[in-house]
């Protein structure tokens, strides 16, 4: 018998008798099932590899309210993708569950910070030298550790300068912004981030095509971070800190979390980090804490968009699927109890004001939402027992209610501001009232499910927009829940009754509270003084290797569209009526729209806001209130200085009756002398409160002053003199007016136009009125002063352009990301000069009006000489940089490629258009003119348009921490203006 051995692969042998027939057959059976098996092994081994090499695995999915699916790669990463066609666009986050409460109690404010750096770079990014680079950050770290451990003053300031030295040297080898830069280039917008207690996030919005490249940039972003530019993006903080510490809102919300949470994170750290721990930084903990917490395992990823389920979890799982997760323990923080009540009395620069704090479980908690409905039950700005009970009948100027939800617990706060001569006391005692009613049952049996109707309406509202699509995954996968049960959270309180609110009220708002009274004082912020820093090395045109090759990736071609407006938005013959159809939702948006405002008619405008605070001939104010809120409907007003509209949203099934209680309410409104008083007493107090606003003294009175003169437009509010002479009756015989002096209307929702159009019968247009002109000063070369108590100083330059024109839009366009960029870059990235710094052109509203090219720094008091010339010189410098141009242009035509008109927003494009007097295809134009468009192009428009032109140059600081003598000579020749001669 001849017999032989023959070898198979893994170590199996088979051995056969060749001159046996019934050996042969047996041998053919026997191989055939072998190469059979061999072949599924194989193929099933081949499948194992492939899903091995892969990386991840779906772990859920949904089409309810939206379509989702959830992956989760081999290390932990959890990916959130939800399919959204309405624009070749996604909106991305990168969430790390990790923030202030997380900071090592010897360095809060170190989450933030790592915040800042993550857009500094990589070993491959922000550099094209590493191996030169790198020793000398390795020297800045050491040098930082000295600095932090010496308390001797020469010392550390020797130290400081050695740092400041060996930063110059490190900036020969990096490349600022590079990551910014990329970013722009690929058309992203939206690009920042985010520091809270329990998280850390990093967005951007992207178009669809640059996917690849967006994953590769953030894949290397997050596994490869470099801490390079440490000590300008120090001053950043610095300047944020000082900020923060002036903002009276943001001192009560740290009073609050202090005293709620004794021993926990929340009240023992602020995102901001305290002084003495910003002042002396350390690189080594940061290190630490990026080392310990940005690891996969940690940390989820969230796109919603135009996007392909499939091809992204694969991009996604071949850049980040290699990243090691590491084990992470995080312990549980436990807030102490509180030991009674707590009231704390301050100071503050603005109006005065009272805040309630109570402590409530966390975001997990299985009962957190109905704190959301409760929230909206005292205040929605319409129909809430605050809305009804405070703010409409004026028993207070302003009043409010919020709930904070965080990981570990909730804080739900009241707030308000009280009339003039109102005690604090008082406003805290009505505040305390309105939970008393919750607690007592003292409400509509309808208010809960009203307000959980108006909370699922927004929601539904929101469904296509992918910024809130994502914000919900995120919010499901930072705080572990399951997708499903988090946005179908709404769902489970369908049901919810008048005596689940009142069980929880007398559950949960107990002595578990905080207040604040903050008086209007003198109050003086701490700050951190900047120390001298040289400028770093900005290499304009230099970009490193990894740059080259992301932009070298190929991208997607999409086919451009651009919606015919008036094909979308239907009108009738006059062109008075225009309607669009919803054929997403049962939801209808109706507005009324007129072309005369506040400065053309201050009676229909203050008459107007007078009748939100009365009934009419057939129901009281809070019947009138009460059927609006059951019915779905909100209505709000919006005055500005040439516009009136009305507006309203809500249930469809609703229209008719909400019209009906409009116009009853406009045509009738029932008087009330004490209600009119209170609330002219209200708006007066409303004008002098502009006396301690930082933001509207700046834009609204400094700078309308210089742009308008006496006559000043942008102060949204009314003069004093007219306020105390004006009487009821005019007001009501004013607003009697309102639906015969109609522009436009207005209709998106899904009932067809001529059925809505019957319930309009009460509406006329006038087409014949006379405008009022709003006067336009000429803008002088000048520097202007004024005084107020602040930290900060903040510098506005403002020169009066040409005439607004649909021919300059391009060029308006790419002036704005150019010189926005070049000052970002220059001034803070640089120089360390300001936490927020742009020039802009701000173009005109209406046809005929100017547009006026800005520049604005705000930066501390001791660094305003530098901050002002720095900011004179880049706006009066002609555009010099062909890459900066590049880039902007670049960055525009990919934002305007994938843009896309929603159907919701067709009208307010319309309109925005016609008052400029643009055609409808600005966009369509705009695009072919910027794909020709040249750098010589945009010099030349520069030259001609904006080099000569004479800029004001506006100073809001305190007097007595600004010297006068170490400004530029250009400036010194000061004119002084008083606040209180423009707030009369």
């Amino acid at each position: 018998m001849a017999i032989f051995t023959k070898r198979i692969p893994e170590n199996h042998f088979c051995i056969v008798n060749l001159n046996n027939y019934n050996l042969k057959v047996m041998i053919k059976r026997n191989l055939l099932k072998f190469f059979v098996l061999v072949f599924l092994g194989t193929l099933l081994s081949l499948l194992h590899s492939c899903d091995k090499k892969e990386g991840f695995k779906e772990i859920e999915s949904g089409k309810n309210p939206f379509e989702y699916k959830v992956y989760q790669l081999d290390n932990g990463l959890k990916v959130y993708l939800s399919k959204n066609e309405v624009a070749p666009r996604i909106q991305t986050y990168i969430g790390v569950k990790v923030g202030s409460k997380n900071d090592p109690n010897t360095h809060t404010g170190l989450a933030h910070y790592l915040e800042h750096l993550l857009f500094k770079g990589t070993q491959k990014l922000g550099t094209d030298q590493w191996e030169k680079e790198r020793p000398i950050l390795d020297k800045i770290e050491e040098k930082y550790e000295q600095y932090q451990s010496s308390s001797d003053g020469k010392k550390r300031e020797k130290i400081y300068q050695e740092i400041d030295s060996l930063s110059y040297i490190a900036s020969q080898y990096s490349i600022a912004n590079e990551y910014d830069k990329i970013m722009a280039e690929m058309g992203s917008n939206g690009t920042n981030a985010y520091t809270s207690f329990d998280q850390t996030v990093y967005l951007t919005n992207i178009p669809s095509k640059s996917l690849e490249k967006w994953v590769k940039i953030e894949a290397d972003r997050f596994q490869n971070m470099v801490i390079r530019l440490f000590h300008t993006e120090l001053e950043a903080v610095y300047e944020e800190y000082n900020i923060s510490c002036e903002s009276d809102d943001d001192r009560i919300a740290d009073l609050l979390m202090k005293k709620l949470y004794p021993q926990h994170g929340y009240g023992t750290k602020t995102t901001i980090g305290k002084p003495e721990h910003l002042k002396n930084p350390s690189i080594k903990r940061i290190k630490d804490f990026y080392n310990k917490y940005y690891i996969p395992n940690n940390m989820v990823m969230v796109l919603s968009g135009d996007l392909n389920y499939e091809n992204t979890i694969k991009k996604i799982a071949k850049e980040f699927g290699s990243w090691n997760s590491k084990e992470l323990i995080k312990e549980k923080q436990i807030a102490t109890e509180l030991k009674g009540v707590e009231n704390i009395k301050t100071i503050g620069n603005e109006s005065a004001k009272v805040a309630i704090g109570y402590r409530l479980p966390g975001y997990r908690a299985d009962d957190n939402f109905v704190f959301s409905i409760i929230e909206r039950m005292l205040f929605n700005g319409f129909g809430g027992l605050m809305d009804k009970n405070l703010i409409k009948s004026n028993r207070v100027q302003d009043a409010y209610a919020y709930l904070w939800s965080n990981e570990d617990y909730s804080t739900f706060i009241l707030g308000g501001n009280g009339h003039d001569n109102q005690e604090l006391v008082e406003t805290q005692i009505l505040l305390f009232e309105q939970i008393e009613l919750l607690k007592l049952g003292a409400f509509p049996d309808w208010l809960p499910k009203a307000a959980y109707n108006d909370l699922k309406n927004e929601y539904l509202k929101r469904i296509d927009n992918n910024e809130h699509r994502a914000n919900e995954m995120l919010s499901a996968g930072l705080y572990d829940y399951s997708t499903e049960d988090f946005i179908q959270r709404l769902e489970k309180y369908k049901n919810i009754s008048k005596q689940d609110i009142v069980k929880k009220a007398n559950d949960f708002f107990k002595n578990n509270y905080c207040t604040i009274s903050m008086e209007q004082g003198n109050f003086k912020a701490p700050k951190i003084a900047a120390p001298k820093i040289t400028p770093i090395k900005r290499r304009k045109n230099s970009k490193s290797d990894f740059y080259k090759e992301v932009s070298n990736l190929p991208e997607e071609v999409e086919k451009q569209e651009f919606k015919d407006i008036d094909a979308i938005l239907k009108k009738n013959k006059k062109g008075n009526y225009f309607f669009v159809e919803n054929k997403a939702n049962d939801l209808f948006q109706l507005e009324f729209i007129m072309e005369k405002g506040s400065y053309d008619n201050p009676l229909l405008a203050l008459g107007l806001e007078y009748i939100k605070q009365l009934g009419s001939a057939e129901m009281s104010q809070e019947e009138l209130t009460n059927e609006f809120y059951k019915n779905g409907v909100n209505w709000d007003l919006k005055i500005a200085s040439k516009t009136i509209r009305i507006q309203m949203e809500g249930l469809a099934e609703s229209l008719p009756k909400t019209l009906s209680l409009i116009e009853n309410l406009i045509q009738k409104p029932k008087p009330n002398s004490t209600i009119f008083k209170s609330f002219i007493a209200s708006k007066i107090k409303q004008r002098s409160d502009l006396f301690y606003k930082q933001e509207d003294l700046l834009w609204k009175v400094f700078l309308g002053h210089i742009k308008h003169g006496k006559e000043n437009p942008m102060m949204d509010t009314y003069s004093k003199k007219f306020l105390t002479s004006v009487n009821e009756k005019d007001l009501l015989l004013a607003v009697n007016n309102f639906f015969h002096e109609l522009d436009y209307v207005h209709y998106f929702g899904p009932k067809p136009f001529n059925k809505v159009k019957k319930n309009l019968e009460f509406v006329a247009f006038d087409n014949q009125r006379e405008e009022k002109n709003i006067l336009e000063k000429n803008i002088e070369q000048k520097t202007y002063f004024m005084h107020h108590q602040m930290v900060q100083a903040e510098v506005l330059m403002v020169a009066k352009s040409g005439v607004v024109h649909e021919n300059n839009w391009v060029d308006h366009l790419v002036y704005k990301g150019y010189f926005g960029n070049l000052a970002y870059r220059e001034l803070r990235e640089s120089r360390g000069l300001a936490y927020s710094t742009y020039i802009t052109i701000r173009e005109a509203t209406r046809k005929n009006k100017h547009d006026y090219v800005m520049g604005y720094i705000g930066a501390q008091a001791d660094k305003l000489p530098l901050a002002l010339n720095g900011l004179k010189t880049l706006i009066k410098r002609s555009p010099d940089d062909v890459k900066l141009f590049e880039e902007s242009k670049t960055s525009l035509i990919k934002q305007i490629q994938s843009q896309r008109l929603k159907d919701r927003y067709i009208f307010e494009r319309w309109y925005v258009l016609q008052k400029k007097g643009f055609e409808r295809d600005l966009y369509e134009k705009a695009l072919k003119k910027l794909e020709n468009y040249s750098f010589n192009d945009f010099v030349a428009f520069y030259e001609n348009n904006i080099a000569n032109l004479d800029y004001s140059t506006l100073i809001l600081g305190d007097k007595t921490a600004i010297d006068f003598n170490m400004l530029d000579a250009r400036v010194k020749n000061i004119e002084w203006v008083d606040k209180k001669d423009l707030l009369e």
